[in-house]
Order: structure tokens, then C-alpha cells, then sequence
């Protein structure tokens, strides 16, 4: 009796069966798209669901129909670059309900090196449009605090600068003497009005 090989003990996984369910319940919206029509040749549940329609009503449909006309023409500038480069990557686009998605797509090629038709792949970034202003917010009030504190930082050095500057003044003026005390006093007191200086200049 011939033993069974682990692999036959296991059942595969990558079945046809089980590649449609993983392909039409993946979070990601994907695509198949005739090269030389752009029509839709295939695509999953995610897409249209996101387009509030069905598989049925979308395959045959010219691909630029799912993209919001605001944005057509660059729909239409990418479809060029990728005849040309076989692929895009994370490009910024916006479907017709108006879902902003990142489009991936790969081109599949014949024996011939010619592109026959595309697989796409374009994910939903509503959430990260929607995080992206609130941490954009939060990084201004950030560097507002900051310059804030800085500036409240930089007054206080300055009024501690300035006292020391006048009680230099005032010493060196209370010492009738040229002597060496009464220098040391003038140069603090040049010295502290130099910082101050600086430090208005900033």
C-alpha cells in the first residue's frame, strides 16, 4: 500500500472555489480590464457594493464609467501611461460616488509581450482622507504651542538679561572710581545689552 504524501493529507486551499470567495470577499475593490476596449471583464463584490451596484451591471462597461468626472482625465492619462509601462502604482483617484481610492494596477501579457488586459486593484482611503487634515491640525497646534513656548522662554531670559544689565548700571554708577570694578560692571552691562539685542533681532 503506497503512503500518502503530506500534501495529499491536506486539503489545498487554493482551489478555484475558494480563490472566488477569497477574490470576491477581499476589503479591496479589484478589477479586470480589456486592454484594447477598457471594458471590465471581471471584478469583485467590494466594487460593487462601494458603487452601490452589481458584477453583472459592471462587467462589459467601459472601466472609465466607474470614475467620478472630475477626475476623468486623469483616469484617462493613466490608462496611457500604463499601456506604455504595463502597470501604475498608488495613484490618487476618485470613484463616481465620489469614494476616494489608490489605484494599483498590473498588466498580464501573451507570448508576445503585448498587454491583453489589467489587473487592478484600488483601495478605499476615505478613512485616511478623513485622518490626514486632523493630523495636519494637530501638527500646526504643535508647532504653534512650541513657538509659543519658545517666545515666552526667550522673554524671560531677556527680562533676567536686562536686570542684570541695569544692576550692572546702577553698581557701576553708584562707584564714582575708574577702577577695575567699575569696568567689569560697564562690560557686563555691554554685553548683556548685546544678547539683548540678539535676541530682539530673532
Amino acid at each position: 500500500m503506497l503512503n500518502k504524501t503530506a500534501a495529499e493529507d491536506k486539503p489545498s486551499v487554493f482551489t478555484l472555489d475558494n480563490y472566488k470567495i477569497l477574490y470576491d470577499s477581499s476589503p479591496d475593490m479589484l478589477l479586470s480590464v480589456c486592454a484594447s476596449t477598457t471594458k471590465i471583464l471581471e471584478c469583485n463584490n467590494t466594487l460593487a457594493k462601494t458603487l452601490n451596484t452589481s458584477k453583472d451591471k459592471l462587467i462589459g462597461k467601459s472601466v472609465f464609467s466607474i470614475y467620478h468626472h472630475d477626475c476623468i482625465e486623469s483616469v484617462e492619462n493613466a490608462f496611457k501611461t500604463f499601456i506604455e509601462k504595463g502597470r501604475l502604482n498608488n495613484l490618487e483617484l476618485i470613484l463616481k460616488n465620489k469614494t476616494p481610492i489608490l489605484l494599483k494596477v498590473e498588466a498580464i501579457r501573451n507570448v508576445y509581450g503585448e498587454i491583453i488586459y489589467s489587473n487592478s486593484c484600488l483601495r478605499d482611503i476615505s478613512n485616511t482622507k478623513h485622518i490626514k487634515p486632523k493630523v495636519k491640525k494637530k501638527k500646526e497646534n504643535d508647532e504653534t504651542e512650541s513657538l509659543i513656548r519658545a517666545y515666552n522662554s526667550s522673554k524671560k531670559i531677556a527680562q533676567s538679561l536686562k536686570l542684570i544689565k541695569d544692576s550692572a548700571k546702577a553698581i557701576r554708577t553708584q562707584n564714582k572710581t575708574d577702577n577695575d570694578y567699575s569696568k567689569t560692571m560697564k562690560d557686563i552691562e555691554r554685553r548683556m545689552e548685546n544678547i539683548l539685542e540678539t535676541l530682539n533681532e530673532d
